[in-house]
Order: structure tokens, then sequence, then C-alpha cells
């Protein structure tokens, strides 16, 4: 017969299949302290190493919603879901983060799973109203929950900045909010050019998708197709927006084309659109946002002020807002030029990312490896935030160093000299 195992050796494998307490410990002691990088790094080590418990994933969860992004800690538990299919635990804590992030067809789907297991899902299964009404896509025809739920899936990637796990997702689906994602993650990816013709494509399947269209004007710019990006702004300006997704892509690239009375009478339409009341959320936020940076540019203070103010009771941390008013207040002339956009809506984050791992090192071949026109860096100046300025003096300065066409030389010359004038303004 074979031997049984000693019960010492039984003990030190049942040691091996848990972390210590002292190891959770010092996660959590990491976390208390503000320090989410360090204490995320080691709570993945202990979900490595340990992966079927479930104290190296929840401070792990923790450790990613409180440092990163609320969307960073539902991968986690995304993955926590995938490595214990048979944990209450796991499957309620995605499922609850799914309707968190109203991810609502991932969350139908997992509350399934919760159920199965003994669990209460509150609010699920989806009713066949909801499934109806939910399905609905902006050009009226419908998408199944499967499609919708895999929709959730890139959307979920998006939001977490896994742009090419986020286009896989989207590969293969048709209907407009995954065209638009996948032409948006293929920007983020900094794959300008191939982002641009699926915006194209994303508007040409559907007239009314300004979203796409605001995109394709600014991606015209970006590649310095200065009067191929205005030749697109009829359409932009005639065409009404149906939600908030599109009214943000239309005022954003009217903005950017310094065409404010355009933006301000969109606003004005939009504004009194059937659709406003029934949508909330930060399209709500954003749209608002771009009418108020709109009214200053125009000298519109007090409407300015009083829609900032909404932004503010709709979204008191929204990031964009807290200097403008203030600016507005101290000179009327500093409010022509608001903070509109930030770094991420302006520049594509895999790229930016790479430039901040490069380290300074390999800063030179990082500004070097950014493929943006002169004029779109103008643009962006006058238009974003300090960041923004930054990443767009810093690019503009390095052409003025490496050799270029006559013309380019130029052009990058006579940016920076404006840069100047608005800086000594702005100080």
């Amino acid at each position: 017969m074979p031997k049984k195992p000693s019960s010492a050796k039984t003990s030190k494998t049942r040691q091996l299949a848990s972390p210590e307490p002292a190891q959770l410990k010092a996660v959590e002691r990491l976390i208390e302290s503000g320090d989410y990088p360090r204490a995320a790094e080691r709570a993945r080590a202990l979900t490595r190493r340990f992966p079927n418990h479930s104290g190296g994933w929840r401070l792990l969860i923790d450790a990613l919603r409180q440092g990163q992004t609320l969307a960073a800690a539902a991968l986690a538990a995304l993955h926590w879901a995938e490595q214990r299919p048979g944990s209450l635990a796991a499957q309620e804590t995605l499922f609850e983060l799914a309707v968190e992030l109203d991810c609502r067809f991932l969350a139908d789907r997992v509350a399934e799973r919760v159920r199965a297991l003994g669990g209460a899902t509150p609010g699920f299964p989806l009713s066949a109203h909801m499934l109806d009404e939910l399905t609905l896509q902006p050009d009226d025809s419908h998408a199944s929950p499967d499609i919708m739920a895999r929709l959730d899936l890139g959307r979920l990637y998006m939001e977490a900045r896994e742009f090419a796990t986020a286009l896989h997702q989207f590969d293969g689906i048709e209907i407009v909010p995954a065209r638009n994602n996948r032409a948006l993650a293929l920007f983020h990816l900094d794959r300008t050019e191939e982002s641009l013709a699926a915006f194209l494509d994303a508007w040409q399947y559907d007239a009314e998708n300004l979203f796409a269209l605001g995109w394709a004007v600014k991606l015209r710019l970006y590649l310095g197709d200065d009067a191929g990006a205005r030749g697109l702004t009829v359409p932009l300006v005639r065409t009404p927006a149906r939600r908030g997704e599109d009214a943000i892509g239309q005022l954003s690239a009217l903005l950017l084309l310094r065409e404010d009375q355009a933006a301000w009478e969109c606003f004005e339409r939009i504004r009194h659109s059937d659709w406003v009341d029934l949508e909330n959320g930060q399209r709500s936020v954003m749209w608002r946002h771009l009418g108020a940076c709109a009214a200053s540019r125009l000298g519109r203070a007090r409407e300015a002020r009083s829609l900032w103010a909404e932004v503010r009771r709709l979204d008191p941390k929204a990031s964009l807002v807290p200097g403008n008013p203030s600016a507005l207040e101290r000179d009327p002339q500093v409010g022509l030029s608001p903070e509109i956009f930030d770094i991420g809506q302006c520049f594509p984050i895999g790229w930016l990312a790479a430039l901040r791992a490069g380290g300074a090192d390999k800063l030179e071949a990082g500004l070097d490896a950014c493929a943006v026109a002169d004029g779109y860096l103008e643009a962006i100046y006058l238009t974003g935030d300090a960041a923004v300025r930054q990443v767009s003096t810093m690019l503009l300065r390095r052409r003025l160093q490496v050799p270029a066409t006559v013309r380019g030389e130029r052009q990058a010359a006579d940016i920076a000299v404006s840069y100047t004038h608005l800086r000594a303004h702005e100080t």
C-alpha cells in the first residue's frame, strides 16, 4: 500500500496554498498609507502565487480601485471570477463592479452565475422591457444581448486603457458603438491613419454618427489635412446631435477649429433636444462644459458661468472646470481661451505611456515618433489644459532642433512665437 503523506507534509502543503497573514497585512498597510502602486504590485504577486485564495484578489481590487480606476478594479475582479468560477465571493464582486460601471449586459451574465451559487442579484435578470430598451441602437436597429455583453467587456478594457484587448473585443461587431470604440482604440494605440479610416467608415455607415464625424475632423487636422478637416464641418454643423456622444463629437471638433459661433448655435440646439432630459452621467457633463467654453470664447460670460456651475452640480470633481470660471472672473480676456480638453483627448494614450516609460534618455526619440502635424499642436495648445500645452510645446521645441523642410521649420517657428505671446499674456 502507498504510504500516506505525513501530517507535517500535509500541513506544509496547506500553508503553501494560502499567503501568510503577515503578507496580507503588509499590503493592507500600503493601502492605508496611500501607496497604491506598491500595494497593487504586491497584491498581484499574491494572486499569481496563491490564485485560489481570496485575500490577494480582494486587496488587489481595493488597491486598483483607490489608486487607478474602477475599470481596472473590475478587470481584476473579472480575472478572479474566471480563476474561481465556483466562488460566490468572486462572482458577486464582479457583478457589483459591473453594475457600478453600468455594464448591464455583462452584469446580467454574471448575475446568472451568482444566482446559481445561491447569491442574490437585485434588479437582475433584466426584464424583457429593459432588454428591448437597452439593445436599441442609435440607428434604431437592435443588437443581441450577447453582442451587448461583448460591447460591455470591450468598454471595460477601454476604460482600463488596455486598448489592444479592447480592439480584439470589438472585432466583428458592426453596431455603431462598437465601430466608434474600435476607431478610438486604434487612435490610442497610435495607429492614427487606421483610426481616421475607421471613423470615416463609421460615419459613412451611419450619417448621423457625429461622434465619428467629429473625430474624423480632429484626425484630419492631426495628420496635417487642414482643408479636409474643414471640409467636414458642413455636415457636422448641419446634422442635429441625437445623443450626448454625438453632441460631444460635434462641439469638440468645432471648438478645435475655432468655429465658436457655430459651436454655440449647435449647443443651443442640443440643449433643447428631446433626449437631453433622458441622459445623465459624464456625457451630459462634457457637452455642457463644451457649451460653456463656446460661450466663454464668444464673451458670453454670464452664460459660461451658469453652465460651469451646472456642470459642477452634476459632477463636483469635473477636472476641466475649476480653473475656467475663476480665470474668467480675473480677466474677461483670459475667458476667450478657456481650457477645453485634457491630454487624453488630444494625444494617443499609448504614445503618452511609452513617452513616460522611456524616461529622459529616450525622450527625444519618443517625441520624434509622434506624427502629429504642427497645425494640430497649435490648435490643442490654444484649447487644452496645462498638460496639453506642456506636451505640445515640447514637440514644437524638438522640431525646431531637428532638420526639417523649410516649410516645416517656418511653420514650427511661427507657432513657437505665437506660443510665447500667449504665455506672456497668461502670466
